[in-house]
């Protein structure tokens, strides 16, 4: 893969710490993937795919799982995935405030969110990542998701 690089030992277990102190997702759920970086970005692949697809050097592969910006923000993709594990860090949201924030809109902040990014869910399931304002949490779904309220 074209200037990928594997990261392994401390750069990895700085990763699995992030999820784990600020989330609270397990680093079991990283057991068969590797992680790579490539720039700022930090992608998840399946150990076995990686083996497979190193000599063909694609492009990318695998999924991207966080940006490294002022601070570390944890990918849609990611957070769909895996957000629903999150024990902290989280806010969950009624269903009008679910379609708001699903439109790219914000909404009020909850007490006992400590990060900046914000993993947020609706009944349970994790539905994308948001920005902690001062008063609001600010919907940070891309823009090509939004129609997704039709869904609830």
């Amino acid at each position: 893969m074209q200037n990928f690089r594997r990261l392994e030992g401390s750069e990895r277990e700085e990763i699995l710490k992030f999820f784990s102190e600020v989330y609270g997702i397990p680093g079991d759920i990283f057991t068969g993937y590797e992680l790579v970086s490539r720039g700022k970005n930090i992608w998840m692949v399946s150990s076995e795919h990686l083996e497979k697809v190193v000599e063909m050097k694609p492009e990318f592969t695998g999924t991207m799982i966080l940006r490294k910006g002022r601070f570390w923000k944890p990918t849609t993709s990611f957070v769909t995935l895996f957000g629903h594990l999150a024990s902290k860090n989280f806010v969950e949201l009624s269903k009008e405030e679910a379609m708001e924030f699903l439109r790219g809109g914000s909404v009020r902040k909850r007490e006992n969110l400590s990060y900046p990014h914000v993993i947020v869910k609706y009944r349970g399931r994790a539905i994308g990542c948001g920005y902690l304002g001062k008063d609001r949490i600010i919907s940070e779904v891309p823009v090509k998701l939004r129609e997704i309220p039709r869904i609830l």
